[in-house]
């Protein structure tokens, strides 16, 4: 849905670096479809390795997005 080609390795953000990665800039594309800033998706996307991720808007909203296609 963004475009951006994405890196495999399950990492929804770089952990060595506040510099987005590719995930989170791909995620940053879909901002306006998501009614969501940068700084709320940074925030849900550091939450990608624990469960609660999945309760997050950000979670719920790309799911949307994907259903809907």
């Amino acid at each position: 849905a963004s475009g951006v080609k994405l890196a495999l390795d399950g990492d929804l953000i770089r952990y060595d670096s506040k510099e987005p990665g590719k995930t989170e800039l791909a995620t940053r594309k879909l901002a306006a479809k998501l009614g969501m800033s940068d700084s709320e998706i940074r925030r849900q996307l550091e939450k990608g390795d624990s469960f609660s991720f999945e309760e997050t808007a950000l979670y719920k909203k790309v799911y949307q997005l994907a259903e809907a296609k």
